[in-house]
């Protein structure tokens, strides 16, 4: 369980570092057959701690080239862990959050959940793996999400093959004693279809998607060039409020995130998951 709700779950180095360490050892033991990742409080992770990171910098210290060592390496263990590894996406998962949860075996969102990767907001760009997971999304499509910061919701995070399972936010006081009374039997595929078959007996939750009614127009306007995506954004016809505030962290982000932005998923699309994270330490 992440455990700062008081800065909605902001990940720390030190929080990493324990992640990774319990991940590494649980993988191995035979009396774990599951593992749930999940925030205290009201939401799931907010994305690393800018302020520590900012104070390291102004320090001269090497505090950000350890974070985003250990952040990415935490991330990959998760894409490729041996076992079933359920993560409950509630309320706020942005940036590293939504590292955090994409490469799970099992991912939750909720009716709360609001995602975005909103790096152009602090000149950083879509890092924890996005120059690959954004690439899988329809071309264009992953351009406009890294250089507006838009949110999309739950139902929208499942619509972009970014989740697996949308329930309601009330069930995750029932997911623990169903995990502990669950026929567990130690062999990992098994288990995850058993996962599979235990997420699935929760009823859905009943949410229509934002973003994804307008995927098509969005992806269309982005496919080409960041210059042209730039110019044709304002000129959509969408009338919604998501929208318009993807719009204004447009014309006040940083240009030099939307530069890379660019760069990183044209030079993405031919990486590895090892590879594309080792660029974006870079």
């Amino acid at each position: 369980t992440l455990a700062l709700p008081q800065s909605l779950n902001a990940l720390t180095l030190d929080m990493a570092v324990a992640a990774l360490a319990c991940l590494q050892d649980w993988a191995t033991r035979p009396d774990i057959s599951c593992v749930v990742l999940q925030g205290e409080g009201r939401a799931f992770c907010a994305g690393g701690d800018v302020r520590r990171m900012r104070d390291g910098i102004l320090a001269g210290d090497d505090y950000c080239e350890r974070f985003f060592a250990s952040e990415y390496r935490l991330d990959h263990a998760i894409h490729h862990y041996p076992k079933p590894l359920l993560v409950w996406g509630h309320g706020v998962v942005m940036g590293g959050g939504v590292g955090l949860l994409v490469g799970a075996s099992h991912r939750v969102v909720t009716e709360s959940t609001r995602m975005a990767m909103p790096e152009t907001a602090i000149g950083l760009y879509p890092d924890v793996g996005a120059s690959v997971f954004l690439n899988r999304l329809p071309p264009g499509l992953g351009l406009f999400l890294g250089i507006t910061g838009c949110e999309w919701n739950g139902a929208d995070a499942v619509a972009l093959g970014m989740a697996d399972y949308l329930l309601d936010d009330n069930l995750r006081t029932a997911l623990p004693d169903r995990l502990a009374s669950a026929a567990w039997c130690g062999r990992p595929d098994e288990d995850r279809l058993l996962l599979d078959n235990l997420l699935r007996s929760f009823p859905a939750a009943a949410q229509q998607p934002q973003l994804t009614r307008y995927s098509d127009c969005l992806a269309t306007a982005c496919q080409d060039s960041l210059t042209e995506a730039v110019a044709r954004l304002p000129t959509l016809p969408i009338d919604e409020p998501w929208f318009t505030r993807a719009l204004t962290n447009l014309q006040h982000g940083c240009p030099v995130t939307a530069c890379l932005v660019e760069q990183q998923l044209l030079r993405g699309r031919q990486l590895s998951l090892a590879d594309a994270f080792r660029m974006e330490w870079t």
